[in-house]
């Protein structure tokens, strides 16, 4: 494979990974906000933490 294809199709990826990591992130904070505001113990929080990773 052209070396300078394989580079833009790596960044690519790089770009997409870290979009999903950053969505994820997003999403586990409205987790833990939401768990706050309607008090659940730690135990439910992670596993709701647990499930959401899945």
């Amino acid at each position: 494979m052209d070396p300078e294809i394989k580079k833009s199709k790596i960044g690519a990826l790089v770009t997409e990974i870290s979009t999903l990591t950053a969505g994820l992130a997003t999403a586990n904070n409205a987790l833990v906000k939401q768990a706050r505001a309607h008090k659940i113990s730690p135990d439910q929080l992670q596993q709701a933490q647990q499930l959401a990773a899945k």
